[in-house]
């Protein structure tokens, strides 16, 4: 026999073997997690100007902890793994951070299920920015392969321990996310950086767990609609014109705000049309109340098409998350006579799954990025220009169908705020802002020159419609909300909004034209109260339901998730986040806790509401 055939030399790597050294190794990530933590957050913290908050708290380093195991367990060498911790840990601080300095809040469970609508609106430069921490840690996993036994199974373990507290003990669950700091519901900034990028996912989906519960019953929903204020309602149509026989044009314009607010920003001249402006100055220079901010955009529609409150009362976006059920929203109540609701955005229909949404709200009719000629695109946004004019020719004989409500939804005005270099030139400039804001000064100037424009055309050529127009919510304006702070409008992590900062993070430009009438002054409303006024214009009654979820009277109550904006009748402002907190506070709670019941019940529930509000005259309160 040949000895050296009959003798096996021993693989002598420390790491590959699992023998000694796989205990050995299973030591590393105790090591390796809280340095990294530490060490990575307070760079990530004070590169974005960060608060630095808790470092090393208790959720934050078990879930890490875990995910470092998860790596070890297919990792041949210490090296490479210690590498591919470093980007994990540096990918979960920076995009917690990323998501705060761009859009006022940390990334919560919800926002997953928007990631696709997220990749879909990425610019080549921001798609490889955000792909280079995830490409880089698969390259370091794929060139470090290998098995560890020990460190599997304390993975496995981990997960097994951490995935069963969260489903079958969420309140330690929630505690240990804590990790014994007070957790703060209006402040889910402060709330991540006490807990950690990833300890305050987990803690969320804790409390989601918490949270859960059955849809309403037949009684609560019954107390909920008895608990409503009854005021009769009062029409305030066009005299001699039937509300079913006045069309409807309803606009809602993608990041559509005056930047005229950035006083610090230099810009270079109006960033808003003057026919625009004498326009909605004509009414008052009315505004809406968003529950959004750079993005959700969803949520906006379900409520200026619905009158049912998003952010506070239902989860995440509502198209996406929560609507199962049908509703009679506002397209469904204005067809008729053979009259339908259309539906007009130039985006892929399953975008915020509007192709399954919008049939549920009444639509009959919806027209997506196919139905559209792409000949004038900012970038790869059709400009309103087009999309206005495309729309109105399907709704108006002979070459369309005559429409009960012609519904727009703007593409044009999206980030990064291209614009048709052929048609539309950057006219106004920012000396003391990003580039960025400029150019959307400048799309701006653009969309509301078009908006009057087609604003101008409905009225000529049907003189009665009832049109009103407002934007989704604030724009993204760079990497971080510095220029709305630097004209003192607001900042990112206050605990605390005043309510002056409350109603600039959340108002947008609303314009109300009322046939012949002319500019109606609203005054400052909810995106949700927009259903009611459009039926109280045209004479039409108000759904009881739908009066149930209005505010008392002469108040206006704006949801969001950083509490609620309370504006009062005698003009009183507040921020409320507790119902003792002020006799206004105990009032918006009280309607709060209504809103809720009814809401559920009718986007998710057995929508009892419908029924039974029926049994009711119709009632309203007027904005």
């Amino acid at each position: 026999m040949d000895s050296r055939r009959a003798t096996r030399v021993p693989d002598s790597s420390p790491v590959s073997s699992p023998g000694r050294w796989d205990g050995w190794t299973l030591l590393l990530p105790i090591l390796s997690t809280p340095v990294l933590t530490f060490v990575l957050g307070v760079a990530v913290r004070k590169a974005a100007g960060m608060p630095h908050g808790r470092f090393l708290p208790p959720g934050e380093l078990a879930v890490q902890l875990v995910l470092a195991w998860a790596l070890l367990a297919i990792a041949r060498h210490p090296v490479p793994f210690v590498l591919a911790q470093f980007v994990l840990v540096l990918a979960c601080h920076a995009a917690q951070a990323l998501r705060v300095v761009m859009l006022g809040g940390p990334i919560r469970p919800p926002d997953f299920q928007a990631a696709s609508e997220l990749l879909r609106v990425l610019d080549l430069r921001w798609a490889l920015t955000l792909s280079a921490p995830l490409v880089l840690l698969a390259a370091l996993v794929v060139s470090n392969l290998g098995f560890r036994r020990l460190a599997a199974l304390a993975a496995a373990a981990g997960a097994a321990l951490l995935a069963g507290a969260s489903l079958f003990r969420p309140a330690a669950a929630a505690a240990l996310a804590d990790g014994g700091a007070p957790y703060i519901p209006w402040s889910q900034t402060v709330n991540m950086l006490e807990q950690g990028p990833v300890g305050y996912l987990y803690g969320e989906l804790a409390r989601r767990r918490l949270d859960r519960s059955d849809p309403p019953t037949h009684d609560e929903v019954r107390a909920a609609l008895a608990s409503a204020p009854a005021v009769p309602r009062r029409a305030e149509s066009l005299p001699g014109s039937p509300g079913a026989s006045r069309p409807v044009v309803l606009i809602l314009l993608e990041s559509f705000w005056d930047p005229a607010a950035l006083r610090a920003a230099g810009l270079s001249g109006d960033p808003v049309d003057p026919r625009f402006r004498a326009l909605w100055q004509a009414g008052g220079g009315s505004s809406a109340l968003s529950p959004e901010f750079g993005g959700g955009t969803a949520n906006s529609e379900m409520e200026v098409l619905c009158g049912i409150p998003t952010r506070l009362v239902l989860p995440g976006i509502v198209f996406s998350s929560s609507l199962a059920n049908e509703l009679p929203c506002l397209p469904r109540l204005l067809s008729g006579d053979g009259l339908p609701a259309a539906a007009f955005h130039p985006n892929v229909p399953d975008f915020w799954n509007r192709d399954r949404a919008y049939p549920r709200l009444g639509f009959s009719r919806y027209f997506s990025s196919t139905a559209f000629v792409a000949d004038d695109l900012n970038g790869e946004f059709l400009s309103d220009e087009s999309l206005y004019r495309q729309a109105w020719a399907r709704t108006q004989p002979p070459s369309g169908t005559a429409a009960a409500l012609t519904f727009v939804l703007t593409y044009t005005g999206h980030w990064p705020y291209p614009l048709n270099a052929e048609r539309r030139a950057y006219e106004i400039s920012a000396a003391s802002a990003p580039p960025v804001v400029g150019r959307y000064a400048s799309s701006i100037l653009h969309s509301s020159r078009e908006l009057v424009a087609f604003v101008d055309r409905v009225l000529a050529e049907s003189p009665e419609a009832l049109v009103v127009a407002l934007g989704d919510h604030l724009p993204v304006l760079g990497e971080s909300v510095d220029v709305y702070r630097e004209s003192g409008l607001f900042e990112a992590w206050v605990p605390d909004f005043t309510p002056a900062m409350f109603r600039a993070l959340a108002a947008v430009p609303l314009l109300v034209v009322d046939g012949r009438s002319g500019p109606v002054d609203v005054g400052t409303i909810s995106q949700f109260e927009i259903p009611a006024l459009v039926l109280e214009r045209l004479g039409l009654p108000v759904p009881p339901w739908m009066a149930a979820l209005l505010p008392p009277p002469g108040w206006h109550i704006r949801t969001r998730e950083e509490g609620m904006l309370v504006l009062t009748p005698d003009g009183e402002g507040l921020v409320c986040r507790a119902p003792d907190q002020a006799p206004a506070c105990s009032v918006a709670f009280e309607w709060l806790q209504r809103v809720r019941v009814i809401s559920r019940d009718l986007v998710e529930g057995r929508r009892h509401a419908l029924p039974l509000a029926s049994r009711e005259p119709a009632t309203t309160a007027v904005p």
